[in-house]
């Protein structure tokens, strides 16, 4: 029966390491990917805005949930890291 060397379990360790570590950089790359549309299309939308709240102002429903919709997001996009 073949027993396998100190050396062969740290080269096993290590290729699943690497394997472990592109999957998780392949699942942040698609989270980077979206979240970024997400922002650029938000700060498209607010650069755009024909009328910005005055300093005074609450921002109405629509634009708290636009709010809300980008700060879940990158509250995902960290939490996937």
């Amino acid at each position: 029966m073949f027993e396998p060397t100190s050396a062969q379990w740290s080269l096993e360790d290590l290729q699943h390491a690497g394997a472990t570590i592109r999957a998780k950089a392949d699942e942040f790359s698609v989270a980077q990917t979206t979240l970024g549309a997400e922002v650029d299309a938000a700060v498209k939308e607010f650069r755009n805005a024909k009328k910005p709240l005055p300093p005074d102002c609450r921002p109405d429903d629509l634009r708290v949930r636009k709010l809300t919709d980008a700060y879940e997001a990158a509250k995902q996009a960290a939490g996937a890291r």
